[in-house]
């Protein structure tokens, strides 16, 4: 088994970004991999557009794409400084897909995209490499209570494998991409979403 270490980072604090960076580097003796999947889910900023408060919208992009960008600026020096610098960026089939209600989050997550691009180019002579997972709708214990059986055979019934994601599914996309083993993959978008997107 290998180590873990449990830390609370806060995206809308820069302090908060670099203080757990530090933690984690000190404590690894280094910085290999970055997986960026925090979120802020828009629960104040969900419905229609033309209904939800601006201000909640503003906050929930905001620190979906300045606090996962500034995580990420934060961490590349760390990540050249290791012989095998990755980045995976945990984006959603709701970027290309959409869903009623959730405009704040699919534009975050849509950004990382271009985040992605941008990264790609920046980082790779270093020797970082900065890939996007995408999951489609993953049965975890939070949809599974969220949506009920009609939505879940419904996702099934338009999915070509006929089967919906699990946590493990998107760990091991992540776990591939931010391994050795990805010795020459940098700006992929990689969909976990059993052939939806």
């Amino acid at each position: 088994m290998g180590l873990a270490l449990t830390c609370r980072l806060d995206l809308e604090d820069q302090s908060s970004i670099t203080r757990t960076l530090e933690i984690v580097s000190k404590r690894f003796d280094g910085l290999d991999v970055l997986v960026a999947n925090a979120v802020r889910w828009p629960t104040d900023a969900g419905g229609p557009l033309r209904d939800v408060s601006w201000n909640a919208w503003q906050r929930a992009v905001r620190t979906n794409i300045e606090g996962t960008a500034d995580t990420v600026r934060n961490a590349l020096p760390h990540l050249a400084a290791s012989d095998a610098g990755r980045v995976v960026l945990v984006s959603s089939g709701v970027a290309r897909e959409g869903m009623p209600g959730a405009s704040a989050y699919a534009t975050s997550k849509a950004a990382l995209e271009g985040l992605c691009a941008a990264l790609k180019w920046e980082t790779a002579a270093p020797g970082t490499l900065v890939n996007i997972v995408s999951p489609g709708f993953t049965e975890t214990e939070n949809n599974l209570a969220r949506f009920g059986d009609d939505v879940r055979q419904s996702v099934r019934a338009r999915t070509p494998t006929g089967t919906l994601s699990t946590p493990e599914d998107v760990a091991a996309a992540v776990l591939f991409l931010g391994s050795p083993a990805n010795a020459n993959i940098t700006g992929a978008y990689l969909p976990v979403a059993g052939g939806i997107n």
